[in-house]
Parts: structure tokens; sequence; C-alpha cells
């Protein structure tokens, strides 16, 4: 499991990513991005929410799980929701 600490717009994250990502929020909250290693080496499932916390399946590994999350970052941060900065 993981929290990016930002909240995620997972209608932007599907649209950019529609060969990894699968998002309908009629049916589950959470946008599906399914990763696979070079040479297909390895292959996992991540659940991301609009809470930005997120899931890792299918790895058999730790270093997998590592590769995993490493990979789907620079998809995912993109799409962090901006926070309006307070007046001073």
């Amino acid at each position: 499991r993981f929290d990016l600490k930002h909240p995620i717009r997972l209608d932007e994250l599907h649209r950019n990513n529609t060969n990894t990502c699968s998002y309908e929020p009629e049916s589950f909250c959470g946008c599906v991005m399914k990763l696979r290693g070079p040479n297909d080496l390895w292959a996992v499932s991540i659940s991301i929410f609009v809470t930005a916390k997120g899931t890792i399946t299918g790895a058999k590994t730790e270093w997998e799980v590592q590769q995993a999350f490493y990979m789907a970052l620079p998809l995912i941060a993109p799409h962090a929701k901006r926070t309006a900065q307070a007046s001073e």
C-alpha cells in the first residue's frame, strides 16, 4: 500500500493513460492500472483512489513492487490536484 499525499484526478489519469488504466466510477471508485515489466518479466495491478492511496497486487517479490511503483509514479504524479495557496 502507498499514499502519495495529494489527491489525484482519476478521470485525467485514465484519459491520458488509456492503454494501462481502467476507470469506471459507476462500478468502482478507483482507477486500476495494469503494468508489465520489461519482456513481461512481471505483471501487477495498481488500484489508485482520489485520496492518492493505492494498492499494488499481483507482485511476487518486493523488487516487483518497487519496480511497479517507480514505473507508475511518473504516470500518476502529473494528475495530482493542486491546492490553492493561502492568502497572506
